[in-house]
């Protein structure tokens, strides 16, 4: 499978992003472990396949969904502004958002969507939802609008729109973090007792980074400090109540460390001072300037349609800059491309080492 195989370069921000969200996949047969019925286990296997054939053929020709592309979003009959086409928005709102009603039609289940059950904050995107049905018609799905009621059906994959919506309820009782159960096939939710482990996120990364990972991970496990996680992609770790790490699973891996809440705040200062104790104090003071979280303008579309820099601008080793938040973080800085190595692990233990120790001397 296209996503199991190791891609060192990919060739746009949609790719790595279909991949990142190709990675997420649990193999199914972890996913299913626990599950015994035949019709059942078809039925997921029909969500599965086609979730993986989706993404595939995403990644492969982005461009026939019109991926990275602008559109207009239609509120009351009127645009209002607009909005980016993501690999996301086909996956989840295929799954989730709407009240569906599942029913046998004698070939295999059809997707019933009544539009006076829609609520207010619904009714804007069942037009977005006729344009997701529009781009998938190529995979066997169709769908018929009616005196305001939509019967969608799949000649392909006749169990899936059962399925489906079963996947979908079943996400919808968790509460938190459904889209994550969604993205990732996570037929897990299924089994009542499931809650999601660290090894969840750990198994998205390449076998490199999965050794990095679970290096900080380790080095953090022998201090005591338990993990928690923030969603299926983000293992988050802190320390007296203080933010400490965050191991984020997007593709590739990210650390996220925190240093305090800018050049002004105490704990920032009290831990430049104990690297200045070390003998290796210019490697590290070196490591932090170059790999501080630059602002990318990454903020949410408002409905001007700019994204709105992250304004904390400040003076940092000298240089004024905006920062996005106040963190090491490759994501969010040119040396993302360079990756993880075991020089980096080495300075994270150091620096979360001394994180810790100025925490302590602040308690």
């Amino acid at each position: 499978m296209l996503f199991t195989q190791p891609q060192t370069e990919l060739s746009s921000k949609i790719h790595e992003r279909i991949y990142a969200l190709g990675r997420k996949i649990v193999p199914f047969e972890i996913s299913t472990a626990e599950i015994v019925d035949k019709e059942m286990l078809d039925g997921l296997r029909q969500v599965y396949d086609f979730t993986i054939e989706l993404l595939t053929d995403m990644f492969k020709d982005p461009m026939k969904y019109k991926l990275g592309e602008k559109r207009a979003r239609i509120r009351n009959g009127k645009q209002t502004f607009e909005v980016e086409t993501t690999p996301e928005l086909f996956i989840y709102w295929t799954i989730l958002g709407y009240p569906y009603h599942s029913a046998s039609n004698g070939r295999g289940y059809e997707w019933i969507i009544n539009r006076t059950e829609l609520t207010k904050p619904q009714l804007p995107h069942f037009e977005e939802h006729k344009y997701v049905l529009d781009m998938l018609s190529h995979m066997g799905i169709s769908y018929n609008d009616e005196n305001g009621v939509r019967v969608i059906t799949s000649n392909k994959y006749p169990l899936l729109p059962k399925y489906l919506h079963m996947f979908g309820e079943a996400c919808n009782k968790r509460k938190v973090y459904i889209c994550d159960y969604v993205m990732s096939c996570d037929f897990r939710v299924f089994n009542k007792r499931y809650v999601k482990i660290v090894d969840d996120t750990m198994r998205i990364f390449s076998d490199n980074d999965r050794e990095i990972a679970y290096a900080v991970h380790n080095h953090l496990a022998a201090k005591k400090i338990k993990p928690t996680l923030k969603g299926f992609r983000v293992v988050e770790y802190k320390y007296r109540d203080k933010p400490l790490l965050e191991i984020c699973g997007d593709f590739p891996l990210n650390f996220i460390i925190a240093l305090g809440k800018n050049t002004e705040n105490q704990q920032y200062k009290t831990l430049i001072t104990e690297i200045e104790k070390l003998p290796n104090k210019d490697e590290l003071l070196t490591y932090i300037a170059e790999n501080i979280g630059i602002c990318n303008k990454c903020s949410h579309n408002y409905p001007n349609g700019k994204p709105n820099p992250c304004f904390r601008e400040m003076e940092f080793f000298g240089k004024k800059q905006k920062l996005c938040g106040f963190n090491l973080n490759k994501a969010k800085n040119k040396n993302r491309a360079n990756g993880y190595t075991e020089r980096d692990v080495d300075l994270l233990k150091q620096i979360i080492d001394l994180r810790i120790s100025t925490i302590d001397l602040m308690a």
